[in-house]
């Protein structure tokens, strides 16, 4: 895409003319990852095309709001604004926005944990994705398929997609197919077959070298007991990786010494995490601000702009779609159910270390020190907020309330709950299963508190089948572990 720089808005005196080439500067800069521009620009789009009614260029126009609130993380806004779009792309019947908006409600409903709703318009996305023919949406498109699945614990329907999507590789570029393997091998690794995950990962890397699919190499590697390969990929990860990166590995490399018990370096990486946190926050600060002081005339338009989704602009929203939503997979996958009190516990440990060696030094210490006791003190009293949240989310359900609008949040509550109100039957519980997920923990914690399989459905709003499944899901991870 060239940037058309002698493009002169003042020109534009026909509304008509503004608004598309409004409409045309929302979607390039929601293609190219640049900070979207003020909301009265797409809104003017949304409000010249109902009144000049042109369904395809509205359903574009709600299609991008949504998009932009989705990054914004305003979910409800963003679902009632895709799916307004949803009926004017009927109304057009043009199937790659048909495509666009599905794939994006979808996303919204995995992410939220509403798992058969994320189904129903991932099917969709996928069956307008096979009439487009374009082979590199289908291919995400199983692929999300098969991550809705997994999270479900439907192991079979899990398989059934991965390996549908297998099938369309050779189909896509480098980047992409990069990407997928990354996919598939973390998929694998989540189901328990590291030769698999390995398999996948190398080809990830054979394909195109990323941080992220040597981060999860070095996952595989740790586990399978080669830890100084493990740690060289780490440290390679973290050298090449972006600050989002950097975060995430060196996280995990302070939980791998806290398990060692090395308190002390595993401080000083999670501080380090902390600065390529923070450090990620200022770039995008910056970004932001640059972006709000450049005006409309002098950015980037899309190139052949009479037509939409020119060819390079789709490959590129293509590749978008697919780095988002691997992004989003492996957090949620490689992370597996945290135990949150004994996480606190070990910050308190070194906090509480930290305290005691800076009052063995000798020097005036105080203000270092008091700032520790504080953050003690903000941990004991999160922890119980926790727990009383966890007590009123089991009464609820208890009293027969369902988890249908619970949060990631609430079920990590309830957890620590269970964990703490009967401690002796979670440890039981827990010791005998490998890596479990926030859903089959939950379902672990429900079974074991008592609840009836009638009780356990109703509360998770699940078929007597996928109960089934979960059931023999967590039986499997038994002879696994042994």
């Amino acid at each position: 895409m060239k940037v058309l720089k002698s493009i002169n808005t003042e020109d534009l005196k026909d509304e008509s003319n503004r608004a598309y080439y409004n409409l045309l500067m929302t979607q390039t800069r929601h293609v190219l990852y640049m900070t979207p521009m003020p909301d009265s620009i797409i809104n003017g789009c949304i409000e010249y095309y109902t009144k000049h009614y042109d369904a395809e260029q509205l359903a574009k126009s709600y299609y991008y709001k949504g998009a932009i609130l989705r990054n914004k993380d305003k979910i409800k806004e963003a679902i009632l604004t895709l799916k307004a779009g949803e009926i004017h792309a009927k109304e057009s019947d043009n199937k790659v926005l048909l495509h666009h908006i599905a794939e994006q409600i979808a996303f919204i409903n995995m992410k939220a944990d509403n798992l058969n709703t994320a189904l129903k318009y991932e099917y969709i996305a996928l069956q307008n994705s096979k009439l487009t023919g374009n082979k590199a949406w289908i291919v995400e498109d199983l692929f999300q398929m098969a991550a809705i699945f997994n999270n479900k614990d439907m192991d079979d329907s899990c398989e059934h997609y991965m390996r549908e999507a297998l099938k369309y590789t050779s189909y896509l570029h480098k980047e992409l197919k990069a990407d997928f393997y990354a996919n598939a091998g973390a998929y694998y690794y989540n189901s328990n077959k590291p030769d698999s995950a390995e398999k996948y990962i190398l080809m990830s890397i054979k394909a195109k070298p990323t941080a992220r699919a040597e981060f999860i190499l070095g996952v595989i590697y740790m586990d399978k007991g080669r830890k100084a390969e493990a740690w060289r990929l780490y440290e390679k990860a973290v050298a090449d990786g972006d600050f989002d990166i950097k975060a995430e590995v060196l996280a995990w490399m302070s939980d791998i010494k806290k398990e060692q018990g090395e308190y002390k370096e595993a401080m000083k990486l999670a501080e380090r995490s902390k600065a390529a946190e923070d450090s990620m926050k200022a770039i995008q600060r910056t970004e932001d601000m640059l972006a709000l002081q450049k005006s409309i005339e002098k950015e980037e338009a899309v190139k052949n702009a009479g037509q939409w989704m020119p060819a390079a602009a789709t490959a590129i929203a293509a590749l978008a779609i697919i780095i988002i939503a691997a992004a989003v997979y492996h957090r949620k996958k490689m992370s597996r159910a945290r135990n949150l009190m004994e996480e606190d516990r070990e910050k308190i440990e070194m906090y509480t270390q930290q305290m005691e060696s800076m009052a063995a030094s000798g020097k005036d210490r105080d203000k270092e020190i008091k700032k520790l006791k504080k953050k003690i003190e903000d941990i004991r009293k999160h922890e119980a907020e926790t727990v009383s949240r966890g007590k009123r989310l089991h009464k609820e359900i208890a009293d027969g309330g369902t988890t249908v609008k619970w949060s990631k949040d609430d079920f990590e509550a309830f957890i620590e709950y269970f964990r703490i109100e009967y401690a002796e039957k979670a440890r039981e519980a827990e010791s005998r299963y490998g890596k479990l997920t926030t859903n089959s923990l939950f379902a672990l914690s429900l079974i074991t508190i008592g609840f009836s399989d009638k009780d356990i459905q109703r509360i998770m709003a699940i078929t007597p089948g996928a109960l089934r499944t979960i059931k023999y899901r967590l039986k499997k991870q038994i002879k696994m572990v042994n």
